[in-house]
């Protein structure tokens, strides 16, 4: 998924290109998927708190954490869930998106794959 310059939900204006890779895309699908079997409605929460970590990314794109050497992370709020991601030039790029109640080295290992 490619989300280029534009405007936010809220109409403020984006200074950074978001490239979701299509792994990530799907992390966060079948996340929302999966909570909505939970509890309905929790799953199109989880989707609206992505969002609007994702918004927040392409405005200020290095207010994650730098997690690794090449990557930062950015919490979901309200979720057990970070959005790794690194920052290239004018791009934000979207790796993954994890549960973070996994032990740090799987999470690790995992991103090593990316």
């Amino acid at each position: 998924m490619d989300r280029s310059e534009g405007t936010t939900a809220g109409g403020s204006r984006r200074l950074m290109e978001l490239v979701i890779l299509a792994r990530a895309e799907s992390e966060i699908l079948a996340t929302q998927a999966q909570l909505e079997t939970v509890v309905a409605g929790l799953g199109d929460r989880f989707n609206q708190k992505v969002e609007e970590a994702l918004d927040q990314l392409a405005i200020f794109p290095h207010s994650g954490a730098a997690y690794l050497k090449s990557f930062r992370r950015l919490l979901v709020q309200d979720f057990p869930y970070g959005i790794f991601y690194s920052v290239d030039g004018r791009r934000v790029i979207v790796q993954a998106v994890l549960d973070l109640r996994r032990d740090a080295p799987s999470i690790e290992r995992e991103l090593r794959g990316v």
